[in-house]
């Protein structure tokens, strides 16, 4: 993800159902660990990270199992408008991150001109969470137990591992790491538990 709200002081401005899903991201991205491990991913992989905090959030809301064949056709609804905004809006973000100008007096549009791209990234991915939380809301098998957070853990640790099978990927230790450490900071009542429900779910 880009630079959020939390960390630039910023709020972006929306509403209506992708409300709690973006809330929600924000709150665990800006938690220790999780950025560093989704920015792992990312990098390492090219994982999604709007479409892994989805499923955090999927898992946290008490959404049931999720199949391949229905995660795969969220990621796809949502790929054109990823492809055609927050990758691009990403790659400009990270050039103009350390542009220097010759000329000082340059400086303050230079600064604004950065500060507009991280706010348009955070709308295009607040836009992407959205929809992929839409779609994911209505993909579901039964429900998770309310109230049990380690069941919502091992929900969210299955989802990773769909998630993985639909991108035709092992996860490598380091990858199952990174994805624990997000599931404790998502789950800290069952933290204790994050990387053998990980494990797990990859076994199955």
């Amino acid at each position: 993800m880009g630079e959020t709200g939390a960390e630039r002081g910023a709020d972006p401005a929306g509403g209506g159902s992708a409300a709690a899903a973006w809330d929600f991201a924000v709150q665990l991205y800006g938690k220790p660990g999780v950025r560093e491990a989704c920015l792992d991913l990312q990098d390492r992989l090219g994982i999604d990270v709007v479409a892994l905090l989805a499923l955090v959030h999927r898992a946290a809301e008490g959404g049931g199992g999720i199949g391949p064949d229905s995660l795969r056709q969220a990621l796809e609804r949502a790929e054109p408008w990823r492809r055609a905004a927050v990758l691009p809006l990403r790659a400009v973000r990270r050039a103009l991150k350390n542009w220097r100008f010759p000329d000082p007096a340059m400086a303050p549009d230079a600064e604004a001109a950065r500060e507009a791209v991280a706010q348009a990234e955070l709308q295009a991915e607040r836009a992407e969470l959205g929809a992929l939380a839409h779609d994911l809301a209505g993909s579901g098998r039964a429900a998770v137990a309310s109230g049990d957070p380690r069941a919502r853990l091992g929900a969210a640790a299955a989802f990773f591992a769909v998630y993985w099978r639909v991108l035709g990927m092992e996860a490598e230790p380091a990858d199952r790491q990174a994805l624990a450490a997000v599931l404790a900071a998502a789950f800290p009542e069952a933290a204790d538990h994050a990387g053998a429900s990980v494990e797990t779910a990859f076994r199955g």
